[in-house]
């Protein structure tokens, strides 16, 4: 205050201070609407495919993984498996479910995974990651099979089960061409067993899964199939599976001629 007078600064302070008017009426009406939750990108596109009759492509995988020399390995690897799957589906953006199978041989498991792309490649980083630190649990891991653009899930829901009274003698000896041939063999057999779960209740899959061995028999892969694939040289490993598909500048050994020119080469046009 100067001379009795209030300052601009302190005028202002003032005027700002009043409280906003009440808007009522039609004018109200307009800013609850602009208020209104408006759907994002993604949901306007998901609803748009629904009204379409499309659905998002499922990746497919087949997987088959060596036990490490840890004591009961089978029974802890099942588990760690079945901890990881859960703790990815937990944090998968688009809030993907994992379906499909996991078989618990005596000496390896085989597994299909089907869900979302990016709930699968997850999964299968999840296993790479914690390969080397596990290897007491797992010695090997091999890419049996992968479809990205699978055109629907084949089963109904994920579970798994270990396999008794099962022995292998030798491992299974296939070339490179019998290798081509088994590997689709044994994912459509399993497949098989997830389309035969499918019209069953809850309570009959269940049943159904406890009674695995002998009511789906002749869908169950040999022992000695599985380790003959994941001795074979041309059944690719995780490792390098997501090496080419998933880094290949890692598998290149450094970036590309094209990543390291000066200036930068335009975009192209379409």
């Amino acid at each position: 205050e100067r001379n009795g007078k209030l300052t601009g600064a302190t005028t202002m302070e003032k005027r700002t201070s009043v409280a906003a008017p009440v808007v009522t009426g039609p004018q109200a009406e307009i800013l609850a609407e602009l208020d209104a939750h408006l759907p994002s990108l993604l949901e306007v596109v998901n609803e748009k495919a629904a009204s379409l009759g499309l659905r998002e492509k499922i990746h497919r995988v087949m997987i088959a993984i060596k036990y490490g020399k840890k004591p009961n390995c089978g029974e802890s690897l099942k588990a760690t498996l079945e901890s990881w799957f859960e703790a990815e589906q937990a944090v998968d953006e688009r809030n993907g479910k994992l379906t499909g199978v996991l078989l618990m041989y005596p000496v390896c498991c085989v597994a299909i995974l089907e869900g979302v792309h990016n709930l699968i490649i997850g999964i299968l980083k999840k296993l790479k990651e914690n390969h080397e630190r596990n290897s007491d649990l797992m010695s090997s891991i091999h890419m049996l099979i992968s479809v990205p653009d699978a055109p629907g899930k084949s089963f109904p829901n994920f579970f798994s089960k270990t396999l008794q009274n099962i022995v292998a003698k030798d491992s299974a000896q296939f070339d490179k061409e019998q290798v081509i041939n088994i590997t689709p063999e044994i994912s459509i057999s399993l497949q098989k067993i997830g389309r035969k779960l499918e019209p069953l209740s809850p309570d009959e899959r269940t049943r159904n899964i406890d009674s695995l061995q002998r009511i789906y028999a002749e869908h169950i892969p040999r022992l000695e199939d599985i380790l003959g694939l994941c001795a074979s040289a041309d059944v690719m490993a995780l490792d390098d599976y997501l090496d080419i598909y998933y880094s290949p500048t890692l598998c290149l050994g450094g970036p590309l001629d094209s990543e390291v020119v000066w200036p930068i080469a335009p975009a192209l046009k379409y």
